[in-house]
């Protein structure tokens, strides 16, 4: 089972999230960058979290995906 959502309906989840008391999140400033990131691009969160983290860390990410090798720091490997 495959369940595909819109960007429309996971914003207002990830935001949620970050509000919400009852969630603790690992790296509040990483979250807030990579959501907003997230809010202006057509990248995936997860892969707006990831270059997020990898940037401040100095790691180089390599990637196939064409879209994710759009962000600062994100290598295609071709």
């Amino acid at each position: 089972m495959n369940i595909q959502l819109e960007k429309l309906e996971i914003i207002p989840a990830l935001q949620h999230l970050y509000e919400n008391e009852a969630f603790v999140l690992q790296r509040v400033k990483q979250f807030e960058a990579a959501f907003h990131l997230y809010q202006t691009t057509n990248i995936g969160f997860s892969d707006c979290l990831i270059q997020i983290e990898s940037l401040e860390e100095n790691c180089e990410v390599v990637t196939f995906d064409k879209k994710f090798s759009q962000l600062t720091g994100v290598t295609l490997l071709t």
